[in-house]
């Protein structure tokens, strides 16, 4: 920024400098400059690999990789999940409660996906 200023202080013109100044402060009262750190959704990084697993995060292969799911039991090809962050609303026999986001795919349509930056302490294929 005060770049832009050294060479306003050059103009040897007092009006012409004064004008100058004044545009570039209207100009950026309202910009942000440098480095913005904004809200975001942590990034997914898929696993084509890897086999869903109980506790997985995983989405549907077809859909979109924001939709993301936790599956909570496998049994004859399929999963059985709930949406992150319904533990709570687990039932004590380990499936969702009724009240839960719950849906069943068979586990060929779904897509393990990881957070970005999420430790490796993984299983092996995780980590190809």
């Amino acid at each position: 920024m005060s770049a832009i200023h050294d060479l306003i202080s050059q103009v040897t013109d007092p009006r012409l400098r004064d004008r100058l100044a004044a545009e570039w402060a209207k100009a950026s009262k309202d910009k942000k400059f440098g480095l913005v750190f904004e809200d975001h959704l942590p990034e997914l990084l898929p696993l084509h690999k890897a086999k869903p697993r109980r506790g997985d995060l995983v989405c549907r292969r077809d859909g979109s990789i924001k939709d993301v799911w936790q599956v909570q039991k496998i049994k004859d090809g399929f999963a059985l999940c709930i949406k992150p962050g319904n533990e709570a609303d687990e039932a004590p026999d380990g499936g969702p409660a009724r009240d839960a986001a719950a849906a069943e795919w068979p586990i060929e349509e779904l897509l393990v996906v990881r957070q970005f930056g999420e430790p490796s302490h993984l299983r092996r294929h995780d980590r190809l």
